[in-house]
């Protein structure tokens, strides 16, 4: 456990909890870490759960997508095609890009974001190179 902290107290800079005359008390990091555990915790479970049972042909998802318009209409159209051939039950959504798009893949409200050029992406997003304009 206690390298667990450790690493935890580097990673955020802060020591998460301070000595009192009472005992330990987190720091407000400390206590908005351990606000944020249950829910965390549970998305966690729910993401390993759903990822083990997942199935395309089977499933009947929601995918809410987010694309560039520089990529026209061919692209997206192209896309859902091969979605739904690959998953035929799925309903997919799509918006353009915009300035809270990144806000929206961060909160849940996008599933997948396709862009170009996409600079300076925050750690909590996952980036894949598609493609190489020539």
């Amino acid at each position: 456990v206690s390298r667990a902290m450790a690493r935890l107290r580097e990673h955020f800079n802060d020591p998460l909890f301070v000595r009192t005359r009472y005992g330990l008390k987190p720091t407000d990091k400390g206590q908005l870490l351990s606000d944020s555990l249950p829910k965390i915790m549970d998305d966690l479970s729910n993401l390993i759960l759903e990822l083990d049972e997942f199935s395309p042909e089977s499933s009947s998802a929601n995918i809410k997508i987010a694309i560039n318009g520089f990529f026209g209409v061919s692209f997206p159209a192209k896309l859902h095609l091969k979605l739904l051939d690959i998953a035929p039950n799925i309903t997919i959504e799509t918006e353009s890009w915009s300035s809270n798009t990144i806000s929206k893949l961060i909160n849940g409200e996008l599933d997948l974001g396709i862009n170009y050029p996409l600079n300076n992406v925050p750690k909590e997003l996952q980036t894949k190179h598609l493609a190489t304009d020539e």
